[in-house]
Order: C-alpha cells, then sequence, then structure tokens
C-alpha cells in the first residue's frame, strides 16, 4: 500500500507506540476522577497457550497474554493500562500506576480476581473505597448448546465491599467491559478469533498504546461529544492522528 518495506513499516509504528506511551505518563496526572473500574482481557502472541509447548523453541514468548486497563466511567478516559501475565505482580503494577496518576480518594471497582485485594491494598493503603464484581457461572448442560464463553453460563452477579464504604449503586465493571468490546472490535490483534494476531509481544504493546492513545485524544465519544481526554481535563481540543506523528517526531531517538 505504501511502498515502503514492511519492516520499516513495523519499526514506525513500534516508534509510534513508544511516543503514545511516553505521552500518557507525562500529560495523565493529577487526575481527579471519583470513581475508576478495572479490568483485564486475554489475547495471545504466536500461539495460543495450549500450543505453546510445541512451539516454544520457536519462539520463548508465545502464548496467552492479558492487558490490564483502567478507565474512569464518568470521562471515559483509559487512565492505565499494562501488558502482562494474571498474576499478582502485574495487578499491583496497574494498582499502583493508577494511584500515582491521581490525587483524590476514589472508589474503586475490580472482578473477583484474587490478585486485586492485595494489590489495591498495596498501592492505595486505606484511601479508596473498594468494592468487587462477583459473578457466578453454572456448568453448562450437555444437553443445550455450548455456551461461547468457556467460564460457562452466567448464573448471578453479586457485588461485594472489600474495605472502605463504597456506594454499592457504583460497584460495577460495566464500562470497562464495554471498553474491552470496543478494543476488541477495534483492534483486530486481541479479537478471539482472529488471523491478525501479533507475532512478537513488541508488535502488541505498540498497538495496545496506540489504540488507548487514540481512544483517549483522537476519537469523540458518542455520549460526551468530546474526546475523553478533553473530558477528563488532559487536552482543550480533539487530536488528529498527525498530531501523534509530530509528538513523536519531537522525541529524541
Amino acid at each position: 500500500m505504501t511502498g515502503a518495506d514492511q519492516k520499516t513499516i513495523g519499526a514506525l509504528l513500534i516508534r509510534a507506540g513508544a511516543a503514545c506511551h511516553h505521552w500518557h505518563d507525562r500529560h495523565a496526572r493529577n487526575l481527579q476522577p471519583q470513581r475508576i473500574q478495572v479490568d483485564e482481557f486475554w489475547a495471545f502472541i504466536y500461539a495460543k497457550e495450549a500450543q505453546r509447548d510445541s512451539l516454544r523453541r520457536v519462539y520463548d514468548q508465545a502464548g496467552d497474554i492479558w492487558t490490564f486497563c483502567a478507565v474512569d466511567p464518568d470521562s471515559k478516559f483509559v487512565i492505565s493500562w499494562l501488558v502482562g501475565d494474571r498474576d499478582r505482580y502485574h495487578a499491583t503494577q496497574i494498582m499502583e500506576d493508577v494511584a500515582s496518576r491521581i490525587v483524590d480518594k476514589v472508589q474503586l471497582t475490580t472482578d473477583m480476581l484474587s490478585a486485586y485485594a492485595d494489590a489495591v491494598e498495596r498501592a492505595f493503603g486505606c484511601e479508596v473505597d473498594y468494592g468487587q464484581v462477583v459473578k457466578n457461572y453454572t456448568k453448562p448442560d450437555p444437553n443445550l448448546p455450548p455456551p461461547r464463553a468457556s467460564s460457562g453460563f452466567l448464573l448471578q452477579i453479586a457485588k461485594k465491599s472489600i474495605f472502605g464504604t463504597p456506594d454499592r449503586d457504583f460497584i460495577s465493571t460495566s464500562i470497562v467491559e464495554r471498553l474491552n468490546a470496543s478494543t476488541r472490535q477495534h483492534l483486530k490483534r486481541v479479537a478471539r478469533a482472529t488471523l491478525a494476531f501479533s507475532k512478537k509481544r513488541t508488535n502488541y504493546e505498540a498497538s495496545v498504546d496506540l489504540h488507548y492513545t487514540f481512544y483517549n485524544l483522537c476519537r469523540i465519544h458518542g455520549s460526551l461529544r468530546v474526546t475523553p481526554a478533553m473530558a477528563a481535563g488532559v487536552t482543550n481540543h480533539v487530536w488528529e492522528p498527525m498530531d501523534i506523528v509530530l509528538y513523536m517526531e519531537s522525541i529524541p531517538r
């Protein structure tokens, strides 16, 4: 399409992803959200986990990958994101990054991943109202069509206060789950069934950086009529993709 070599385009996109990460790390600070929702979604690098052992000699980073993201449900601004494993270490990393970017006490909601409670306490201490959404699933009936999700049929959703005094009306992960759905629609690398999966983790991380930066700065949200970054007070205008390119060129290599 461009007449340029594929490796050249790939290297440029990695640079652009690094520039997006650099901009967000510098400017997404001193935020004042009232509520934050955190969730994680699955993808894979090169091959799914079931085929990882047979491909380890080919590429040692092959297998499942998880992307954590934290969003302000009011401004829809993606406060933080992190690519890694679905474990205690990366849960703590995302929570500490979120805590470093906000200035006031917030209400935080996650799902029931066991690593979150300890991660939230380490990152926020007692300066947070924290609740969890607990989803109970039933085993699929062998006489019925199989569910699309491997976890089974959703049976019940409960709200649980972990510490602090969270408002139960706002213990929810609906906004961040909707964000994850949008991400899967717009970023084909993370679609559940795709031929556009990433072959290298570096490429995956760059694409995630580009996606969330475009979502925050360039995409006008339908219900807000402004970009999430404008609603959050991070910028005062709608960015164009060329603005990201110009910022990339302003950073010393």
